[in-house]
């Protein structure tokens, strides 16, 4: 067999799955051995593992292994970034510190809110939207920042910012030092 049919049969069986009496508890028990203990908040909750599963099904990504969530493809949905490290990489601490802010200040989050955000600080758009993706999911890749600010919600959204400027201050405090 190749890997395209192992997917699809694991996909089958991922989506004929009882939601809430296999999927969740087993996701649940994954995470729990592979994720740290600061994302136990997220954990907690079975209607959050169970939010991201019903994303699975809204939309064209395909889960086809349990593992997608827990180690690799998509557990930033239960990891917030844990340093500011790949920010910093593409980015001026400045900078991101600026654009967050200001993110984190504006009254309504919509494409032409982050544009015009983005012209205030005279930068590309582009570069505006990989600030926040990385904010939220410490990766320069996955869904539109729309979709991450829907999924996750204002409350989650504004933790992830805080918690990364806080990181931020800290190793710009380390590097003074």
């Amino acid at each position: 067999m190749d890997q395209l049919v192992l997917d699809a049969y694991g996909h089958k069986a991922i989506q004929s799955a009882d939601v809430d009496n296999e999927l969740v508890p087993e996701v649940m028990r994954r995470l729990q051995r592979f994720l740290p203990e600061g994302a136990a908040e997220l954990l907690a909750d079975p209607s959050y593992v169970k939010k991201v599963l019903d994303l699975f099904d809204r939309t064209d990504r395909k889960l086809s292994y349990l593992e997608q969530l827990t180690e690799c493809d998509f557990k930033y949905y239960f990891l917030r970034p844990s340093s500011p490290a790949k920010l910093l990489a593409h980015f001026e601490a400045d900078v991101v510190s600026n654009v967050l802010r200001s993110v984190i200040d504006c009254t309504e989050w919509s494409l032409d809110s982050l544009r015009n955000l983005a012209a205030g600080h005279g930068m590309k758009y582009a570069a505006v939207l990989q600030i926040i993706r990385l904010a939220l999911i410490d990766s320069r890749n996955g869904p539109p920042v729309m979709e991450l600010f829907q999924f996750f919600g204002k409350d989650e959204c504004l933790k992830r910012f805080s918690e990364l400027l806080v990181k931020l201050e800290q190793c710009e405090v380390s590097a003074a030092a």
